[in-house]
């Protein structure tokens, strides 16, 4: 059902504290209106379909949070992203796939904004505080709670939904468990299952169920101080540090009796 999704244009650029990979905070809520630049006749290239999808996507956003998800209709988000109703069904199939791909459109971003922070030479520990702290900022973003608010609200009528947007938790956490698998490979990290301990940290990440209640604070400086506390935490229960050091010494070790003999 799902297809790739491209956020090309949708994204505000802001720094971390390491200030080496941008933090992209994904916004296309208030950008639902936007008319798609014209083209000449004929069949549009990748750059203009992608473009289109995301303008469906933004308005589809857009409609289902005013809506609702049941009083939502194709035909109006047809109208609210200015497209013809069959160019949107030549796209989606149906208002359910539709809905699932605005839940993919959001999760993609999160996902890419966590990827950025793994290509990077700081150690273990730094990366990931970056982790911790661009998941944080990418799951209490507005939009983001948004989708998570409509599918939790529909759960009990379309669960199918919801279940999707929760197997797709393995699709954001990608990089983390990734990061995470290499560092248990490699002796540095104390842990069972990288995947369940992705699945912890981001739910302490994304600061349990009262930012689906109340509303986020914008504070940088509040950002932070959650990103070092939860570091502090997870480092202490996954003796990252003491992991560290045992290999350092057995490499120390082995160095010293290669010289020796």
């Amino acid at each position: 059902m799902s297809q790739k999704l491209s956020t090309k244009g949708t994204d505000t650029v802001s720094r971390s504290r390491t200030g080496d990979n941008p933090v992209m905070e994904i916004k296309f809520s208030e950008n639902a209106g936007r008319k798609p630049r014209k083209r000449a006749p004929g069949r549009p290239t990748l750059e203009q379909a992608s473009e289109l999808r995301d303008t469906v996507l933004h308005a589809a956003l857009r409609v289902f949070m005013k809506r609702g998800y049941e009083a939502a209709s194709i035909e109006g988000i047809a109208r609210e992203s200015k497209v013809a109703k069959i160019t949107l069904y030549r796209q989606f199939r149906s208002k359910e796939e539709l809905f699932f791909e605005v839940t993919r459109f959001a999760q993609a971003g999160v996902k890419r904004n966590l990827e950025a922070a793994v290509d990077t030479d700081q150690p273990a520990e730094e990366v990931l505080r970056e982790m911790i702290l661009r998941l944080h900022q990418g799951m209490t973003h507005p939009d983001y709670l948004a989708v998570l608010r409509l599918v939790i609200g529909e759960s009990q009528r379309f669960p199918q939904i919801a279940d999707a947007m929760l197997h797709d938790s393995d699709f954001i956490l990608e990089p983390l468990i990734r990061f995470l698998r290499k560092l248990q490979k490699e002796g540095r990290i104390t842990l069972e299952s990288p995947r369940d301990a992705a699945l912890q940290l981001s739910c302490l990440a994304l600061g349990g169920a009262r930012y689906l209640m109340v509303k986020p604070s914008n504070d940088p400086q509040a950002h932070a101080h959650w990103a070092d506390s939860l570091t502090t935490l997870f480092v202490r229960a996954w003796q990252l540090q003491g992991a560290q050091e045992k290999v350092a010494a057995k490499t120390s070790r082995k160095r010293s009796n290669g010289a020796a003999a």
